[in-house]
């Protein structure tokens, strides 16, 4: 039997938050939101950004990771432009956070809402 496509997506969230608790203090670049980028996947700062991280996780590629756009990433983890807005996401203002905060935000947030 095949696992539900919402334990798959729960399974590589979680894995995605599991690399970035790795160095939990570790300053990971934000992604410009989706209303204002388009696909513009750079990050805002210097740093590598949660998508860096997962498309460097050979699991990731091996399982399906096509690559850093933004379509890619959507997909693979079957995330909307809001959700992934809301864990790889910034502003001007707050162009870096700690991994820890980007692994809880990619940890919760879309999982909360398949439990409902």
């Amino acid at each position: 039997m095949s696992p539900r496509p919402s334990d798959d997506r729960r399974s590589r969230l979680e894995r995605w938050a599991s690399l970035l608790e790795r160095d939990p203090h570790r300053l990971i670049a934000l992604l410009r939101p989706s209303w204002a980028a388009g696909d513009d996947i750079a990050p805002m700062a210097a740093s590598p950004s949660a998508v860096d991280l997962a498309w460097v996780d050979p699991v990731f590629r091996v399982t399906g990771l096509a690559g850093r756009s933004r379509a890619d990433v959507k997909a693979f983890f079957q995330l909307s432009d809001a959700e992934l807005d809301r864990i790889a996401a910034g502003s001007r203002r707050v162009p870096l956070r700690p991994a820890w905060q980007v692994a809880r935000a990619s940890a919760t947030s879309p999982i909360r809402a398949l439990k409902n």
